[in-house]
């Protein structure tokens, strides 16, 4: 770390001064200080969250869990019991990162960085002056209300003991949780004048949760966190899958082949495919894991968990269901104490068993999960969310549409209670619950809900939000009644791909899906075929690459590309028939 810090500052004799004195005098006891300082540890460790530059991250990686650490027994040992303000003057905010705040008032937002506070007003304001708004950029004053008993879910310590300037500085963690109160416009501020206002944004601690993120802040954890894959989990819970599949792929670059952490890495490089639905990549990835851990380990033993879990959500997602719930058994026999871990199998279990039409079974797994759920200590509201959604799948599938209408809308309101709205998790929750009502024949319903997340989603986040595309797709299988369905369904179907190819390492299987329903609406034209052979041919490129080759949706493409080429070129088509 150290190395490269001299490299970056290489001929500014006072920064290596500091450099040398960081090497000679740091404990992890110093870790505040050292922050506090204007110093190279804060620029660089602020400039590496800031800019989401992975060889930073990975180079302060030690540091960062020294400092997390070190404010949560800070915050412990001043044991705050009342309520006080704090304040963040910011001179660069996107206008598009505050319209997202804007429109999302009583929504939560958490931070990916340390965040730097003070109790003083004019402090921060101190940090705008002479800044002014632009087109671009908006210069705000952030009020934080912090609550000392959200301290769960916030870690926050009084750091004006390590300070050199007297800011009174408040120093919140990564990962901390605020709730959006409002935002105005202060045009009496006395740094500003009428032309140049200053917006305000209030906000206040919560023990609300976001998403998967803070679990992997928790200083508690942190202490016995294998730092070489802290990263890169870390990445993908902020939802940068590219960045953690570089960060991942650099660890298995970096570390030696017998290294014990390889087989952990394969683990979690197989789980970020999972979730950027490159099924054949994940199933390589957890296959080259499951090998390596087989060579040191009995057949069933818990470092087997993450692999066998891994590889029946592969065998789900390809449809073979059998090697499916052979590996989630597996699994179970690896969990030991693991509670939460065996009731999400069970869930996945339960999923499978409806598709497969055996819902008593099913139903049984889910009665068990849910159980496990509301014995345990802890706050399982993730896995509530996946039990209220299969329970959603089961009533859908028995047709009992009052009763999956009733789980689907639960677990749709948990999501957004708990769930950024980024969060595709929170998409599909709404998907479901227009599913259900389409399948019940309430296509006004559907319809409405469709409508109202587009418009949400198109509000507070950007134009090619993925999550978009996923209901411009459902909108088009909605839009059965008109006499232009298929012009209006080929539309949005256009729109939908317009988005998820700006996205496409996130979407493989939502992309192909999409290219083959752009495809059918040109073949129900009767004289695009050859657009619709574009189209199929640009599925098949990414089946062929996520899924076996003879998976079937890769045969039925083939055929439909064939079907095409009969009618474009008939006589070469019958003459070949006849050669076979």
């Amino acid at each position: 770390m150290l190395n490269k810090c001299r490299d970056f500052y290489r001929g500014n004799k006072r920064e290596l001064e500091r450099i040398e004195e960081f090497r000679q005098t740091y404990t992890p006891s110093k870790a505040i200080q050292w922050y506090t300082r204007d110093s190279f540890v804060y620029r660089l460790v602020n400039r590496a969250f800031r800019t989401e530059d992975m060889s930073l991250w990975y180079l302060f990686r030690f540091y960062c869990i020294d400092l997390s650490n070190e404010l949560k027994n800070l915050q412990e040992q001043q044991n705050i019991a009342e309520s006080f303000l704090v304040y963040r003057g910011q001179t660069h905010l996107p206008v598009n990162e505050l319209t997202k705040i804007r429109n999302n008032i009583g929504g939560l937002i958490s931070t990916n960085g340390f965040l730097s506070t003070s109790k003083l007003a004019d402090v921060a304001l101190s940090f705008v002056i002479g800044a002014e708004n632009t087109e671009e950029f908006k210069v705000v004053l952030f009020e934080i209300e912090v609550d000392p008993f959200s301290r769960n879910n916030c870690v926050f310590a009084d750091t004006q003991e390590y300070s050199e300037h007297g800011e009174h500085e408040v120093l919140f963690n990564i990962g901390s949780t605020f709730e959006i109160i409002n935002v105005s416009i202060d045009e009496k501020a006395s740094l500003f004048n009428d032309k140049n206002p200053l917006t305000r944004i209030r906000m206040r601690t919560t023990n609300k949760k976001t998403n998967e993120s803070n679990k992997y802040f928790d200083p508690s954890k942190l202490r016995n966190a294998n730092i070489e894959i802290y990263f890169g989990r870390l990445l993908i819970s902020l939802n940068q899958y590219e960045k953690a599949e570089s960060y991942f792929k650099m660890m298995l670059h970096i570390l030696p082949k017998n290294h014990e952490d390889i087989a952990s890495l394969y683990d979690h490089l197989g789980h970020l495919h999972l979730q950027t639905t490159n099924w054949s990549e994940a199933h390589n990835c957890l296959n080259f894991a499951q090998n390596i851990k087989q060579k040191s380990r009995p057949a069933i033993h818990p470092v087997f968990e993450i692999t066998f879990n891994g590889l029946a959500n592969y065998y789900k997602a390809i449809h073979n269901y059998t090697k499916a719930l052979l590996y989630y058994e597996k699994a179970l026999k690896c969990y030991g104490i693991h509670e939460l871990s065996v009731s999400m199998t069970k869930l996945n279990q339960a999923s499978i068993q409806i598709l497969m039409k055996n819902y008593d079974i099913a139903f049984k797994l889910c009665r068990e999960a849910f159980q496990i759920l509301i014995k345990t200590q802890l706050s399982p509201e993730l896995e509530m969310l996946q039990y209220k959604g299969i329970m959603g799948d089961y009533h859908l599938a028995r047709r009992t549409y009052v009763k999956a209408i009733q789980y689907y809308k639960e677990a749709f309101d948990l999501s957004e209670k708990i769930l950024l709205i980024g969060d595709l998790r929170r998409v599909h929750s709404a998907l479901a619950l227009i599913e259900c009502y389409r399948s019940q024949g309430n296509i006004y319903d559907a319809k409405l809900i469709c409508e109202q997340q587009i418009k949400i989603y198109g509000t507070n986040l950007t134009r090619d939000y993925s999550g978009i595309a996923y209901f411009k797709i459902k909108q088009a299988e909605l839009d059965t009644g008109d006499e232009n369905k298929n012009y209006l369904q080929l539309q949005l179907y256009e729109e939908a791909l317009n988005i998820l190819q700006k996205n496409t390492h996130l979407h493989h299987e939502k992309t192909a899906q999409c290219l083959t329903l752009i495809a059918h609406c040109h073949m129900k034209n009767g004289s695009e075929y050859e657009s619709a052979v574009d189209r199929l041919k640009s599925a098949i490129y990414i089946q062929e690459k996520i899924y076996p080759r003879s998976h079937l949706l890769v045969k039925n493409t083939k055929k439909l590309i064939d079907q095409c080429n009969s009618v474009i070129y008939p006589i070469e088509t019958n003459n070949r028939n006849l050669l076979i």
